[in-house]
């Protein structure tokens, strides 16, 4: 399958032209495959070097464990059903501390496994090699790529579509990870509990907003505690959605979205995942010193 490049306005108005079509393709968020072309047509914007952020991502993974194919049990592969977490308290004008969790999954998944037993049994295949890989990356695209490891953890199915039909078909994916997955929406719903005890008014993925200089103090103490690096910024405006915000100095949204006050938050784990990532990160010191 060879690669085409677009810029980003020809890859969206690309897209629009392929779905007025009777042409098979794939959709893949950021690029589309198209079998009877022969072609992947890829946004450019999302490209390292000749290959799209999830292929240079996928290529990574085949190189640091080469012939690598996981096997899962059914009940394992319900794990695949954790949620990222997601808190909005309503409306808010005014004073906004802002905290986020710096490339959290990658920071997590340093020291996490591809293979293990439920919770964190008989652990195979460390990330740590992969993670860094990215560590010295700076630019968006290897953020992108970062993240797409995670996404590839947990793929399970190829998006198809012609003119208005869209389908789905099973994926053959020898890097499916229930257990990752479940990890790190774990340690996210463990974190983002704890931030709301704190007095967290919005909470998406890895982002914490207070409205007070108490509870931003107190979570950062918290992150500090539990050795993650996270970042903070003080600004005032206004957040009117999960995704929705306007707080200079802090983050402005590219759009207006209002939504209502939302709560998607798994039940709080029972196992103290931050805890079992703690001795992971022992671990790994006393294998490195």
């Amino acid at each position: 399958m060879k690669n085409v490049t677009m810029s980003h306005s020809e890859f969206v108005k690309f897209k629009e032209y392929l779905r007025k079509t009777d042409i098979t393709w794939r959709d893949l968020s950021t690029s589309v495959m198209v079998p009877a072309w022969g072609e992947c047509i890829c946004d450019n914007d999302y490209m390292i070097g000749d290959f799209s952020c999830a292929q240079y991502a996928h290529i990574l993974l085949q190189k640091e464990f080469p012939g690598l194919s996981l096997r899962w049990r059914q009940t394992e592969l319900e794990l695949l059903g954790a949620k990222t977490p997601f808190f909005f308290d309503g409306e808010y004008t005014g004073p906004v501390y802002h905290i986020d969790i710096v490339g959290a999954y990658s920071q997590f998944y340093r020291y996490l496994y591809f293979h293990s037993e439920w919770p964190y049994k008989r652990q195979k295949h460390s990330l740590f090699g992969i993670a860094s890989h990215f560590a010295d990356k700076t630019d968006p695209q290897y953020k992108i790529a970062r993240n797409s490891i995670v996404g590839i953890a947990r793929s399970q199915q190829n998006k198809w579509v012609k003119g208005p039909n869209v389908w789905y078909t099973k994926k053959v994916n020898k890097f499916l990870s229930p257990t990752l997955w479940a990890q790190l929406q774990g340690i996210l719903t463990q974190i983002a509990y704890q931030m709301i005890e704190f007095g967290a008014i919005w909470v998406n993925t890895d982002g914490y907003c207070f409205r007070d200089r108490f509870g931003y103090d107190t979570a950062l103490e918290y992150f500090g505690h539990n050795e993650i690096i996270v970042r903070g910024n003080i600004g005032e405006g206004v957040i009117n959605g999960i995704a929705s915000m306007n707080v200079p100095g802090v983050k402005v949204t590219g759009e207006n979205n209002p939504t209502k006050p939302m709560v998607k938050l798994d039940p709080l784990p029972e196992v103290n995942h931050l805890a079992e990532l703690a001795k992971n990160k022992r671990r790994n010191r006393e294998e490195t010193e």
